[in-house]
């Protein structure tokens, strides 16, 4: 586990196990994998499972039908799972820019429209298969704030 200010004064572990969970974030935040995310944290928010287990739950209280170990994975893994799709939600904000920052996209996209490619369609696509339900189901998270 990488503790808040290792990275900064300490090892060379710290920083590749800051490295790697980076690496995972961002490999996570892609479209298709964002996608099956999404669908995986639908189903836990339909099913009402609970996203991450409670702390008294990981300690043990032996009343829990998995072990310990099964809890703490299972949790570190809904955390990259809703990390992931926080970064994949931040990496679509492009999509509500401020009217003036919207302009120079549109010229980009103009530019590139010259050159060949088609972003509107492309734009209009992500907006619909990803970027809406994205923002909907992270709404659905509760003590998760999505504008």
């Amino acid at each position: 586990r990488v503790q808040a200010g290792s990275a900064r004064d300490g090892s060379t572990e710290d920083r590749r196990d800051l490295w790697e969970l980076v690496r995972r974030l961002q490999s996570r935040a892609r479209p298709p994998c964002a996608l099956q995310d999404l669908k995986r944290l639908r189903s836990l928010l339909e099913n009402d499972d609970n996203l991450l287990p409670a702390a008294s739950a990981l300690q043990g209280d032996g009343n829990s039908a998995w072990p310990n170990e099964e809890l703490e994975a299972a949790g570190t893994e809904r955390r990259l799972m809703l990390s992931g799709l926080v970064l994949a939600a931040a990496d679509l904000s492009f999509l509500a820019l401020p009217r003036p920052l919207h302009m120079a996209w549109a010229e980009l996209c103009r530019e590139e429209r010259e050159a060949g490619l088609h972003f509107a369609p492309w734009l209009r696509g992500m907006a619909e298969v990803l970027a809406i339900p994205l923002y909907e189901t992270l709404r659905a998270v509760e003590g998760l704030q999505v504008m």
